[in-house]
């Protein structure tokens, strides 16, 4: 389980691999591609960015959450937490503007 996982989207920012198939991962990456490489290490930085770039930040997260099992009918929506606000990149179909509220989205 990784931090924050109730509320990020881990899969599209790491490989989950099987620890005991440690031996196997060279050949496994090998065959990934390099624009999902890519994509991958955007979100990462993504999430760096507005989860774990500072203790505040860090803090601000986990605040956040506690408020949001505190309340949930104030739950910000999965695509809130894994997406750069104000990013207008099209997500299944759909513009992340057109799928995100700025009212919904606290920083």
């Amino acid at each position: 389980m990784l931090v924050y996982s109730e509320v990020i989207d881990w899969s599209g920012a790491v490989i989950d691999w099987d620890e005991r198939l440690l031996l196997e991962l060279k050949e496994h990456l090998a065959d990934v591609d390099p624009n999902k490489i890519f994509k991958m290490r955007q979100q990462g930085a993504l999430l760096y960015n507005l989860y774990f770039s500072s203790i505040d930040q860090i803090i601000q997260t986990t605040f956040e959450i506690i408020h949001q099992r505190i309340f949930p009918e104030e739950k910000r929506d999965s695509i809130v937490w894994n997406t750069n606000p104000g990013n207008n990149q099209p997500l299944g179909g759909h513009g992340a503007l057109e799928q995100i509220s700025t009212a919904s989205w606290r920083p």
